[in-house]
């Protein structure tokens, strides 16, 4: 899978995880925000 760092902003991965988290009958009902990616792209 390419990497999608250069692509995509913080939002839209925040967006992704929390819809794959969510989706296709994985009720997690988490909710990831923009704040905990801009964190773990830091690292």
């Amino acid at each position: 899978m390419p990497a999608f760092a250069a692509v995509l902003d913080n939002g839209e991965i925040a967006a992704i995880i929390s819809y794959c988290e969510n989706a296709w009958g994985n009720n997690s009902g988490r909710t990831v925000r923009l704040e905990q990616v801009e964190e773990l792209r830091k690292n």
